[in-house]
């Protein structure tokens, strides 16, 4: 169960600080023979925000803090599998994968045998350091303890834990043994690769083609489960075929329901075009619609999209989606309905290709990556075993690379059923059954069970934990907050099949990111305490990635044909969290407001506040935009939650939203206001005496 998972260290879903407590809800060069790659089953059987200055009307205060952020990145397991190791060994040339030359290694090397039960490793740095100039173990050794230990450190300590080698103050590996195919050992040792496969070989294409299958073959969950295919789709034909054209699917019936998608990075339109799809193409280019269904022509593809179009042929699938390129782009196109198809999309897709070293349409993903450093060490009969540099890092390479920080892709990894990412150091495949790695190792995350589930959200609903439930959505939400878009206006766009989803988990209506569960919950009153975020984002390592500061509106243009209430934070630019009551302590002011039908706007009691004569720290209130002393607006607040413990409302802590009144849009008389910021204030300082204006905010 979720919630008897161990918390150990920053997150992995979220990579923040501890966030404000969480309250219940109520009620409720080819290593293979020419074409192998492509046989299949061949081997087997059955944004971020610069810091700013406060608000001049900001009320700073300590918040409560219980920590019920979601178990984290580093508590990675690395599970031994060998059966997986043997297919892939049995397909690849054994010599070229695994070098028989010994490494040059110092007489203190030869004594060691990392092989043996509780295995250490203890050196002081300098000894290490003079030793290294001429032994290659010593020189890997050396590199990994002043990557992975403490800079004052003046001894290194090593153990081996399983297939991997660690120092004790760090969480993650610093260096790999791998064995090879040869070597039979009782000991529980990873057969991996100590170097890589060049990326367009048929070694290469193996790898990924046998994680497809295994998954096919082991994991139900991960299986499509209908055969909804997307508006358009690009067919890259067979191998006696090659054509490759743009097909509309109410025209043209694929003749196989298996298709790939990608995930990619646009990078900057202005200085590297890309490759669209448009109604009318006045430039002579042809991409137009009715062009690119007669051809796509190839070498006028930019390489990223080269290198799908070849993945998808040698992962032996017949189509492919691409954004750009199946969605057709311009005022006149037709992104607002395929947009809210991005769910079945993805989540239809065969396996999504996730080109996570591309910064572009141009850079590509099929490129040599630097090989890890290794020695080749004497193992039991003669045969080779292999210390490696440690490069299995998916959290580095993949979460908190720079294509993870696009808004876009969230959605799209936690709606895929299996997807593979193409790194700078390396391939990665995520499915249900956890991450594979291209040199063999697998990992595993309890949290990897949340965005890396084929069925989204399940896993995480089966918790018994309330708080855990609350804590799923709002670390998402306060994640996405935080993601660049090269459209700010794709903000709502980018998440409606994860909230699509949500909204079902939780079985609650909503929009915008505020979800209402009816008369008995919680979730509408929670969903809308949101607030500029005022924390500081830290990645797995502790360093800031991303940072507090003022919001920015949103303006979304007339063809997006939406209109964004003030009161959802996808209105605007910039991170948040959530001002949640103590555990358990607050009542939902279900009289002071409530969502209307359609969730187009709030109906609540707008009351007065007067802060004069406050005491330190016994309020808190946040804007969403920096406010200064030439806005003359009166602010407002609507109550949202008060808190239970006192007898008198007046020392009741109230949760509340700031509000102005917009007189421009004066609804039959009656008043509307907009939403300007959140926080909490003890009763006495609001007008609780007097009845409220009973209003509609927008």
């Amino acid at each position: 169960m979720l919630d008897k998972i161990e918390v150990v260290g920053p997150g992995y879903l979220l990579t923040g600080k501890s966030r404000s407590s969480i309250g219940p809800l109520d009620g409720g060069t080819s290593l293979l023979s020419e074409g192998a790659a492509f046989k299949r089953n061949a081997a087997l059987k059955p944004n971020s925000i610069k810091q700013q200055k406060a608000p001049l009307t900001q009320i700073h205060a300590r918040s409560y803090k219980v920590d019920h952020t979601l178990p984290t990145l580093k508590g990675w397991d690395f599970p031994i599998d060998n059966e997986f190791g043997e297919m892939v060994a049995a397909r690849v040339n054994s010599t070229e994968a695994w070098p028989r030359e010994f490494s040059q290694i110092c007489a203190q090397c030869r004594e060691l045998n990392f092989l043996t039960a509780g295995f250490v490793f203890d050196e002081e740095m300098t000894i290490l350091q003079k030793r290294s100039e001429t032994c290659t173990l010593c020189r890997l050794i050396h590199e990994a303890a002043q990557l992975g230990a403490d800079a004052k450190s003046q001894r290194t300590r090593i153990e081996r834990q399983s297939s991997k080698l660690v120092i004790t103050s760090n969480p993650l590996p610093v260096l790999s043994i791998f064995r090879g195919p040869d070597l039979k050992i009782p000991l529980p040792l990873q057969l991996g690769f100590p170097i890589l496969p060049n990326p367009r070989s048929s070694a290469f294409f193996a790898i990924l083609n046998l994680w497809l299958s295994d998954c096919d073959i082991n994991h139900q969950d991960c299986h499509v489960s209908t055969k909804v295919f997307p508006t358009r789709l690009i067919d890259v034909g067979t191998y006696t075929d090659s054509r490759l054209c743009l097909i509309e699917t109410y025209e043209e019936q694929p003749t196989d329901h298996r298709y790939i998608a990608l995930s990619h990075a646009w990078g900057d339109v202005n200085r590297y075009p890309t490759f669209n799809t448009v109604r009318k193409d006045v430039s002579g280019a042809k991409r137009d619609v009715e062009s690119l269904k007669e051809r796509i022509p190839y070498e006028e593809l930019p390489a990223t999209f080269r290198d799908t179009v070849d993945s998808t042929r040698a992962l032996g699938i017949r189509y492919l989606w691409i954004d750009s390129i199946c969605i057709i782009q311009g005022p006149d196109g037709d992104f607002s309905e395929e947009a809210k198809k991005m769910e079945d999309v993805y989540s239809g897709a065969f396996c999504v290709l996730s080109a996570n070293r591309a910064q572009n349409q141009h850079d590509g993903f099929l490129k040599p990556r630097p090989q890890p450093k290794y020695a080749t060490l004497t193992g039991p009969g003669g045969h080779p075993y292999y210390v490696c540099q440690a490069i299995d890092n998916f959290a580095e390479d993949v979460l908190e690379g720079s294509l993870n920080q696009r808004g876009w892709v969230l959605q799209q990894r936690a709606l895929a059923r299996r997807t593979i990412y193409f790194s700078e150091a390396q391939t990665y495949f995520e499915c249900g059954g956890g991450i594979r790695c291209e040199t063999m190792t697998k990992m595993h995350n309890n949290m990897a069970d949340f965005l890396g589930d084929p069925k989204f959200p399940t896993k995480v609903m089966r918790t018994e934990s309330r708080a855990l439930k609350i804590s799923a959505f709002q670390d998402l939400y306060q994640t996405y907050s935080r993601l660049i878009f090269t459209r700010d206006d794709d903000r709502p766009f980018a998440i409606a099949g994860i909230e699509k989803r949500l909204q079902i988990a939780y079985k609650a209506k909503g929009a915008y990111g505020i979800f209402d569960d009816g008369p008995g919950g919680a979730l509408f009153h929670r969903s809308l305490l949101w607030k500029r975020s005022e924390e500081d984002m830290e990645d797995s390592r502790g360093a800031t990635r991303h940072q507090s500061g003022a919001m920015r509106l949103i303006n979304f243009p007339p063809e997006r044909n939406i209109r964004v209430p003030s009161w959802s934070w996808m209105a605007y630019v910039g991170g948040i969290e959530y001002t949640d009551p103590p555990l358990g302590s607050a009542d939902w002011a279900k009289d002071e407001i409530s969502p209307s039908l359609d969730m187009t706007f709030l109906n609540a009691v707008i009351r007065d506040f007067n802060l004069a004569g406050r005491l330190k720290d016994e309020a808190h209130l946040t804007y969403d935009i920096e406010r200064t002393a030439s806005d003359s607006r009166r602010t407002q607040c609507v109550i949202v939650a008060r808190s239970k413990g006192e007898k008198y409302d007046r020392d009741k802590t109230h949760y509340v939203l700031l509000v102005t009144e917009e007189r421009e849009l004066m609804d039959r008389g009656e008043k509307v206001y907009k939403r300007v910021g959140a926080g909490f204030m003890p009763g006495k300082y609001i007008a609780l005496h007097v009845p409220g204006i009973p209003a509609k905010i927008y």
